[in-house]
C-alpha cells in the first residue's frame, strides 16, 4: 500500500522576492520622478510665458481705456474704479485652485505676478520655480506704452484744438483765450466748448499741454512736448 503523498501549493512570495521587487520599484521611481518633475516645470514655464504675453497685451488695452497702466494683474479682471475701465481684458478668468486667486493673477507655480512701472515701460515678471525674484530662473515681459500714449495724446489734442477753434470763431475778439493752458481750459469749459477739465490738463505722458506758440495770447493752438503739434 502506497503512502499518501501530501502536496502543498506554494502561495505568496518569499522575503527575498519582495526585497527584489521593492528595489526595482525604487529604482524606477528614482528615474521617473526627476523626469516627471522636469516635464512639469517645462509645462509651467511655457504656460507662464504665454500668460505673460497675454498680460502685456491686455495691459496696453487697459491703458487705451483708462489712460493709465495697471499696477497689478487684478486690475485687468476686476473694475477697481479706474475711469474708462471696460474690462475684463482677458478671455479666461477662472480661479487657481492652489492659491485661490484668479487664474490670470498667478504664474504656472500659483504665485502672483509682479507689476512694475518705470516711465512708459511696464515690467511684468514671475519669480519662476524657486519663488524668489532676482534669480536666473525668473520670467519677464516688458510692455512699452510709448506708442499707445502717443496715440491717446494725439486723439486728445484733436478734441482740444477743435474746441479752441470753435471758441475763437465766436469769442476771439471779445474774450480771447489766455496763453496759459490751464486758464484757457477753464474758459473753454465755462463756455461749454468742453464738458469738463478732468484729464485734459496733461497729456498721456503726464506732461502739461502747452500753448503753441508758447506764451502768446490769444491761444490758437494746443500742443504736447512729447508729440509736438498735430
Amino acid at each position: 500500500m502506497k503512502a499518501n503523498t501530501l502536496r502543498t501549493d506554494r502561495a505568496g512570495f518569499s522575503l527575498l522576492e519582495i526585497v527584489v521587487v521593492v528595489a526595482i520599484l525604487t529604482l524606477i521611481a528614482g528615474v521617473a520622478v526627476p523626469v516627471v518633475a522636469k516635464v512639469v516645470e517645462r509645462e509651467a514655464r511655457v504656460a507662464t510665458r504665454t500668460e505673460l504675453d497675454l498680460l502685456a497685451r491686455a495691459s496696453l488695452e487697459y491703458l487705451r481705456d483708462t489712460s493709465a497702466l495697471p499696477t497689478a494683474a487684478a486690475n485687468l479682471g476686476i473694475d477697481s474704479g479706474a475711469n474708462g475701465w471696460s474690462g475684463p481684458y482677458l478671455g479666461s478668468l477662472g480661479v487657481d485652485t492652489k492659491s485661490g486667486l484668479n487664474a490670470h493673477e498667478v504664474d504656472g507655480w500659483s504665485r502672483p505676478y509682479r507689476f512694475r512701472i518705470a516711465g512708459s515701460v511696464l515690467s511684468i515678471d514671475s519669480a519662476g520655480p524657486d519663488g524668489a525674484f532676482g534669480n536666473g530662473d525668473d520670467l519677464l515681459v516688458r510692455a512699452d506704452a510709448t506708442l499707445v500714449r502717443r496715440e491717446l495724446t494725439l486723439a486728445t489734442l484733436k478734441v482740444l484744438n477743435q474746441a479752441v477753434l470753435n471758441y475763437n470763431a465766436v469769442y476771439q475778439a471779445t474774450d480771447p483765450l489766455p496763453a496759459n493752458w490751464s486758464q484757457a481750459l477753464s474758459r473753454l469749459v465755462l463756455r461749454g466748448y468742453l464738458p469738463s477739465a478732468t484729464g485734459l490738463e496733461n497729456d498721456s505722458f503726464g506732461s502739461p499741454f502747452v500753448a503753441v506758440p508758447a506764451g502768446i495770447a490769444p491761444l490758437v493752438r494746443v500742443g504736447s512736448t512729447n508729440v509736438g503739434t498735430p
